[in-house]
């Protein structure tokens, strides 16, 4: 479950996103989209399985570099080929739609750590 940084739950993506990330998941089949959730949801186990004391997980820190190889790939070759800002910008929608999917607890919240450009951030509350 995803909330916000005010404990407020987030049960879809924004509106003003949704018809985007809907577009995209038009452009592939069930398989393909089942694969990258299940792909995002092990990144996600990964970051948690590091965190010492309550997990962060990034998507861009996740996704950085080639996609060659990966599930994320499709994204690249199937829904925006050749646009790295749109596939970018569907991959961010995605993990956010796993993220809201999920039964644990995370909290949503954008920053741009000091640089030019806003980016979500997922952090998993201290029990």
């Amino acid at each position: 479950m995803l909330k916000d940084i005010y404990s407020k739950p987030i049960t879809q993506l924004p509106k003003s996103r949704r018809s985007f990330f809907e577009q995209g998941r038009a452009k592939i089949n069930d398989e393909d989209f089942a694969a990258l959730e299940n792909c995002i949801n092990r990144m996600i186990d990964r970051d948690y399985a590091k965190s010492k004391d309550g997990a962060i997980t990034v998507p861009g820190w996740n996704a950085a570099g080639c996609w060659e190889g990966t599930a994320i790939q499709m994204i690249w070759d199937k829904i925006f080929p050749g646009d790295e800002t749109l596939c970018a910008l569907w991959y961010g929608l995605a993990y956010m739609q796993v993220l809201i999917d999920r039964d644990d607890d995370w909290i949503a919240m954008k920053t741009n750590f000091n640089r030019e450009f806003d980016q979500m951030v997922y952090f998993m509350p201290k029990e």
